[in-house]
């Protein structure tokens, strides 16, 4: 019969095993995600590759994987935006655009380690930095009073907020991530429009075409925050 220290020294030889897996696997998946760039690159060239339906669809997936296990969801979600972060700045690189010192974790916990994070001293220097792209990606409170849209270049959209884990709302404010990318249907969204100058939503992806507001600006969408039972 095994003693205690013999089978603590088994577990960890599979546990260092299992690594060993993991770490390959990632690495493969980080030699397709650069296939993915420099197809995306050379067809449809843009400064922000980020698919937010597609993210937000991932983001869902890991949910359903990890709900039930011993493994923390919430855990396995910043795994998963540590790579998702991590591979899409291997297409264009993320550069963020704050208002608070505060929303710097924040952006690091969602775009990755490797974002490039600025601070800036107020929102027409938010507007200036990604009219010359030093930043590409616009992450914003959304307790700014109503009006702050129209200092922001128009192609900009926002394409997620955060937090993504509803229950989370409670505790942390609400931020919009706006770029300059197409918002995509993710299953589960909503949509921003400003009507007579004060921002409305809209429940699930609706695009201008079947908003049936005439005169409203589109904001853009994203996919809406997830409840989790078991965090």
């Amino acid at each position: 019969m095994e003693t205690p220290e013999q089978q603590l020294i088994n577990h960890r030889a599979r546990i260092d095993a299992i690594d060993e897996t993991m770490t390959q696997l990632l690495i493969e998946r980080t030699q397709i995600v650069a296939q993915v760039g420099a197809l995306k690159n050379a067809t449809w060239p843009r400064d922000c590759h980020i698919r937010a339906g597609r993210e937000a669809r991932m983001h869902r997936s890991v949910i359903r994987r990890f709900s039930g296990s011993l493994f923390s969801v919430r855990a396995a979600l910043l795994i998963w935006r540590q790579i998702i972060g991590a591979s899409t700045a291997l297409e264009s690189p993320l550069k963020v655009a704050v208002l608070s010192a505060e929303h710097r974790p924040r952006a690091r916990n969602y775009f990755g380690a490797n974002a490039q994070i600025t601070l800036c001293a107020s929102l027409a220097e938010v507007a200036a930095k990604l009219v010359d792209k030093t930043c590409t990606i616009a992450l914003l409170p959304a307790s700014l009073a109503d009006g702050w849209w129209d200092a922001l270049p128009e192609p900009f959209r926002i394409f997620t907020q955060l937090p993504i884990i509803a229950d989370d709302m409670k505790t942390l404010p609400t931020l919009y991530a706006l770029a300059a990318i197409d918002p995509e249907d993710s299953g589960d969204d909503v949509s921003f429009y400003v009507v007579n100058h004060t921002l409305k939503t809209l429940d699930g992806f609706v695009p201008p075409e079947h908003a049936n507001l005439p005169q409203a600006r589109w904001l853009g969408a994203c996919a809406r925050p997830i409840h989790v039972e078991n965090l």
